[in-house]
């Protein structure tokens, strides 16, 4: 993990590849900007797919990671890939801090899932070794601690570390949601520091568990629907607490996935993505962007973002004032 510039070498194959790590300073000039560089991975594909700050030189990061000789800290929950998986999630910790040692940069690396395919999409501090970590899994024997049980081809999963634990204290909660198709938690993890957590993603499932109420309560597509939901974490010490306050579909007869999730100022709840044709030349993609109230009673917003190509969002937030959407 030594400091170190990142370059792509001839005949490099995203099947083996490498989970990179990099600080930038906007303040410096030339290449003083790259603060700090490092590779993580092993032999296999490694891949990150959302990362948060902790402190000043401090981040952590989740993706997946088929290798099994993926490094892992002394402190793991998980120390190896789980037999028969053919990827699991990986959790990272980093200092990024060039003038440490290799062994001091990795605070914490570990491996979480089944024997399926799990892969973490999103994670969400709540505290400086509190976080969750959300994704989707196809592995019957995902770690849970409510009881939950995986329900179709791929589940979504929330769960909640706290990395300061020894390894078998670090899982505080951990659930399984989903109905007899597939789904997966896409579109990220986001709340107002505190343990009401907004999530993202999309379905397949006619019986995914949703809320009565909300702005689309109905499965209303062929293929994949949007979903958006919200998670109260604050009672997850009580094994009979209700964590999912509500869940909404949100698409129509078309495939519809959403890429981003975010709080507007007032709480509301943004999210964007893209919807499609699901079929050959694979050219009618458009963008669209939403904005629920805080229940998900409510459709605030919305808006498609169509040309004559492929249009998507990824990314989504909303101004001071409430009046700007930006995707």
């Amino acid at each position: 993990y030594k400091r170190q510039p990142l370059n792509n070498p001839d005949g490099y194959s995203y099947d083996d590849a490498d989970i990179y790590v990099s600080v930038l300073d906007p303040a410096a000039e030339g290449d003083a900007q790259l603060a700090y560089s490092t590779y993580l991975g092993g032999a296999l594909r490694d891949l990150v797919d959302d990362a948060v700050t902790v402190g000043e030189n401090e981040v952590v990061v989740v993706g997946l990671s088929q290798s099994s000789d993926f490094p892992v800290s002394s402190n793991a929950l998980q120390g190896a890939l789980n037999p028969g998986a053919t990827q699991n999630v990986v959790v990272v910790q980093l200092q990024t801090d060039a003038g440490l040692s290799s062994a001091e940069q990795l605070e914490y690396a570990s491996y979480l899932g089944g024997s399926g395919r799990d892969s973490a999409n999103a994670v969400y501090l709540m505290g400086c070794d509190d976080l969750v970590v959300g994704g989707v899994t196809s592995s019957s024997d995902y770690p849970t601690t409510d009881g939950s049980t995986f329900q179709g081809e791929t589940d979504m999963f929330m769960t909640r570390m706290d990395l300061s634990q020894m390894p078998a204290d670090q899982i505080v909660f951990s659930t399984l949601l989903g109905g007899s198709a597939g789904e997966g938690l896409l579109a990220g993890v986001v709340g107002h520091g505190g343990p009401i957590v907004f999530f993202g993603g999309t379905t397949q499932s006619a019986d995914f568990p949703n809320s009565a109420g909300t702005v689309d309560p109905a499965y209303d597509g062929t293929d994949y629907d949007g979903l958006v939901g919200r998670f109260d974490l604050s009672g997850l010490y009580d094994p009979g607490a209700e964590v999912l306050e509500w869940a909404s579909y949100w698409g129509g007869d078309k495939y519809e996935v959403g890429e981003a999730v975010a709080l507007a100022p007032d709480g509301t709840v943004l999210v964007a993505g893209f919807t499609l044709v699901f079929a050959p030349p694979w050219t009618d993609i458009d963008g669209f962007v939403a904005r629920f109230s805080v229940d998900g009673t409510q459709l605030l917003n919305e808006a498609f973002l169509a040309g004559d190509g492929i249009d998507g969002a990824f990314g989504v937030s909303m101004d001071a004032a409430l009046s700007l959407i930006h995707i």
